[in-house]
């Protein structure tokens, strides 16, 4: 379970505080977003519309916190100079494998934090990478898919009248609802960063660390890990992961399905594992060789998750560089072979992770 910092009291000042996410020039593609007129979506339209609602917000606030924000020099940048708002800003966390940072990519847009100079100004600032999220060690591909190089900034405001000072946490987290464990993730990491950054934000050591304010997107739903992080202070990441396999193995029936034993579909190079698999009485199938075959000739992984996603199973693999493609699973498990303890290591997790019932009568039952 995770949990964020303790809260501090609030300061005694009083302000107002906005967040827009101003969704990228470079996401407002027709694909995207069919049911929309594609003229409403062109830069020209939509430009003018922006900076008339910023200026709104700026209006009523002291505080701003903008999120996808892809043309800041052209738009922006000249915006907030001319709302004589002073700012800081954080780019989207370059991508983690060396493939995708060589493909050509507009994911570059960034979260920007602007406040009223005549009531706040700069304490301290510090950008954050998601990409280096603060959690337990795990397998090298399961931490490379909770990387999805999203942005968040800190900024530490000192009130002018009060001298009072305030932690503001501007972030976007990951969109996709089918990897609410990646987005409590990520809320996680926010929270303990904030948490360290305020302390070091104290006029002297003695004094309580400034209360920290949480704004952004972070596309969670009531009922979520990530809602539930922030307004219980505690969320479950186990819980996380079983709602996204409930979600790939079709909802709630399939969940109850799985409790009652999980079904795994495992590429060919797992042929050991999942002969371990079914000595535990568990179902596991495996991918053929020459379905293998087939597959990598074709350059067709998504043979391999249309396999497994088709029989409501969950995908087992070795393949890095599967876990990481965008139409992997979200549910998708790697498994390390590299040695025997590995091996060994990955069964238990899976076995603990999914909340498997092994039963002594079922087993070499399969």
């Amino acid at each position: 379970s995770l949990s964020p910092p303790c809260a501090s009291p609030p300061p005694p000042s009083s302000f107002t505080i906005s967040s827009l996410n101003c969704l990228a020039f470079a996401y407002a593609a027709p694909s995207s977003h069919p049911s929309v007129p594609p003229p409403l979506l062109s830069p020209a339209h939509r430009r003018p519309l922006l900076e008339r609602t910023v200026r709104s917000l700026a209006g009523s606030s002291q505080v701003l916190c903008l999120q996808e924000v892809d043309d800041f020099e052209g738009t922006y940048g000249p915006l907030l100079a001319s709302l004589s708002l002073e700012h800081r800003s954080a780019a989207r966390s370059p991508p983690p494998s060396a493939a995708a940072r060589a493909r050509p990519s507009p994911l570059r847009d960034r979260v920007v934090t602007a406040w009223d100079p005549s009531v706040f100004r700069l304490h301290a600032s510090r950008p954050l990478d998601l990409n280096a999220l603060s959690l337990p060690p795990q397998p090298p591909a399961e931490r490379r898919r909770l990387l999805r190089s999203n942005a968040a900034l800190l900024a530490c405001l000192t009130h002018k009248r009060t001298m009072e000072r305030v932690v503001v946490c501007n972030a976007h987290l990951y969109w996709n609802p089918r990897h609410e464990d990646v987005k409590l993730a990520q809320a996680a990491h926010c929270a303990r960063e904030a948490a360290a950054f305020a302390k070091e934000c104290v006029r002297d050591p003695s004094d309580p660390p400034p209360p920290v304010l949480f704004a952004g997107d972070y596309n969670s739903l009531p009922e979520r890990g990530v809602y539930d992080f922030f307004s219980r202070g505690e969320a479950s990441m186990r819980d996380a992961r079983r709602r996204c396999l409930a979600r790939d193995l079709g909802g709630g029936a399939a969940l109850s399905g799985f409790e009652r034993g999980p079904r795994y579909h495992a590429d060919a190079s797992l042929n050991r594992f999942v002969r371990w698999l079914r000595v535990l009485g568990l179902d596991a199938t495996l991918e053929t060789q020459e379905e293998e075959g087939s597959r990598v000739k074709r350059k067709r992984p998504e043979e391999l998750f249309a396999s497994a996603a088709g029989d409501g199973r969950v995908l087992l693999t070795t393949s890095v560089r599967l876990m990481e493609r965008k139409e992997c699973p979200p549910s998708a498990f790697f498994v390390d072979t590299k040695s025997h303890a590995s091996g060994e290591e990955a069964l238990v997790r899976l076995l603990r992770g999914h909340g498997a019932l092994l039963k002594p009568d079922s087993f070499l039952s399969k």
